[in-house]
C-alpha cells in the first residue's frame, strides 16, 4: 500500500482545482449546461477524487493477518474506482461527449489476464470479485460465479488469487489473479487523464477571452446609459457576483443626484472621479480581465467613515440594500449626523440612492 505515494501524489489535482477555478469561468460556463447544473458535477468528482487520493497516499502497510490485508485492498480497489468513476464523469461534462464514455474505452494495455476484455471492463470485474459483490457475480438466472475467500498467491507472480465457483454443476472453478502492481498502473493512466481535462478548460477559457475581445461593448458619453450597457455585458460574460454588486452600486449613484446646490459641486467631483472606474469596468469586461487588480475601486470604499462607525455602518447598509425593517435606524442616522459637520443632513427617509451618494461624499471630507 505504501507503493501508492511512487504512482500518485495531491498536487495534481490541486493543480486541477486551480484549472477549475480559474477566473471563475468553469463556474459561469458549467452551472447551467444544456439545462443541467454541470458546475455541481465537477465540484463533486474534484472533491472525491481528492479525498480518494489523500486517503491512499496515507494508508499503511498491509497487515500480516490476511483478513485485514484484503480488506485493505478492497479499500484500495474502492479508492482507485472512486477517482476513475470521478475521472469519467469529469471527462463527459468537460469534453461535453453527449455521453459517458471513456476516453480508454478498447485499451488493454494494463491488465494481462483480462481475457480479452478492456483494461476499464476489467478492472470492474476485479472491484465485483475482490469485495464489492463477491457473492452475487454474473446475471440471476443465468450463469454465476461466487468468489471464494482470497489467498496468497500459491505460485507466486501475483499478490492474491481467488477462486470463483460456478453455481453449474460439472462447471470447473476459474482462478483469478490480482496484481496490485497492475491497479496502481490503472490509477495512474486514469489519474493523470486530469492534465487533459485541465488542458481542456484553459482551451475553453482562451476560446471565451478571445470572444469578449472580439466582441465590441457599445461606448456612450452619458455614464449611466454606459452603465447599464456594462451591466448587461456582464451578464453575458462572467456573470461575476462582485463585479455586478460594483457595477449596480454605480448605477445607484448615477440615477440620482442631491438637491441642495452647495453640494452639487462636490458631487460633480465625486462622480467624475467614478467615470475613471466605469472606463476600468469597460476596459475589463472588453478584454476578459477579470482577474486584474483595480486601480479606482476604493472610489466606492467608505474606510475614513467605518473607523468612525464600525458597528453602526454596517448595520445601515443591511438596511440599506435589503429593505428590511431595524428598529436603530435612527441612532445610525443620529451617528452619521453627529460626524457630518458639513451640512449632508443625512435622513433616514431619503432614497437609498441619495444615502449611499451622501456616505460616499461625507467619506471623502474626512479625509481633508
Amino acid at each position: 500500500m505504501e507503493k501508492t505515494k511512487d504512482y500518485i501524489s495531491d498536487e495534481l489535482i490541486v493543480e486541477f482545482r486551480k484549472a477549475v477555478n480559474e477566473k471563475n469561468f468553469a463556474y459561469f460556463y458549467f452551472r447551467n449546461r444544456n439545462g443541467k447544473n454541470q458546475w455541481n458535477v465537477i465540484c463533486s468528482c474534484t472533491d472525491w477524487i481528492t479525498v480518494s487520493i489523500r486517503s491512499m497516499m496515507h494508508s499503511g502497510a498491509l497487515s500480516n493477518n490476511i483478513d485485514v490485508r484484503v480488506m485493505q485492498v478492497f479499500s484500495l480497489i474502492s479508492s482507485i474506482d472512486i477517482v476513475y468513476e470521478s475521472v469519467m464523469t469529469l471527462h463527459s461534462v468537460i469534453k461535453g461527449t453527449g455521453g459517458r464514455v471513456s476516453p480508454f474505452k478498447g485499451s488493454n494495455v494494463i491488465f494481462r489476464d483480462s481475457s480479452g476484455l478492456d483494461d476499464d471492463l476489467y478492472f470492474k470485474e476485479l472491484r465485483s470479485q475482490f469485495g464489492a459483490h463477491p457473492v452475487n457475480l454474473g446475471n440471476p438466472g443465468k450463469d454465476q460465479w461466487f468468489a471464494s475467500w482470497p489467498y496468497d498467491s500459491t505460485g507466486g507472480g501475483c499478490d492474491f488469487e481467488i477462486r470463483l465457483y460456478s453455481n453449474r454443476i460439472g462447471i470447473p472453478d476459474r482462478t483469478i489473479k490480482l496484481h496490485l502492481n497492475q491497479l496502481y498502473e490503472f490509477l495512474h493512466e486514469r489519474y493523470m487523464y486530469l492534465n487533459e481535462l485541465a488542458s481542456e478548460l484553459k482551451n475553453r477559457l482562451m476560446q471565451f477571452i478571445n470572444h469578449c475581445r472580439n466582441t465590441p461593448i457599445r461606448t456612450v458619453g452619458e455614464p449611466y446609459e454606459q452603465l447599464l450597457i456594462l451591466r448587461e455585458e456582464s451578464a453575458k460574460r462572467l456573470d461575476l457576483e462582485g463585479v455586478n454588486c460594483h457595477l449596480d452600486d454605480l448605477i445607484r449613484l448615477f440615477s440620482v443626484s442631491l438637491v441642495d446646490e452647495k453640494m452639487r459641486n462636490k458631487e460633480r467631483n465625486l462622480k467624475n472621479d467614478l467615470r475613471q472606474l466605469i472606463n476600468e469596468y469597460q476596459i475589463i469586461l472588453q478584454n476578459g480581465w477579470f482577474d486584474l487588480d483595480m486601480q479606482y475601486i476604493d472610489l466606492l470604499g467608505t474606510d475614513n467613515l467605518y473607523s468612525k462607525m464600525n458597528y453602526e455602518l454596517p448595520k445601515l447598509y443591511n438596511w440599506l440594500y435589503s429593505g428590511h425593517f431595524d428598529p436603530f435606524v435612527d441612532l445610525y442616522f443620529g451617528k452619521l449626523n453627529e460626524i457630518d459637520k458639513w451640512g449632508y443632513d443625512f435622513s433616514k427617509h431619503d432614497l437609498s440612492e441619495i444615502t449611499l451618494l451622501k456616505l460616499l461624499l461625507l467619506d471623502r471630507e474626512l479625509v481633508s
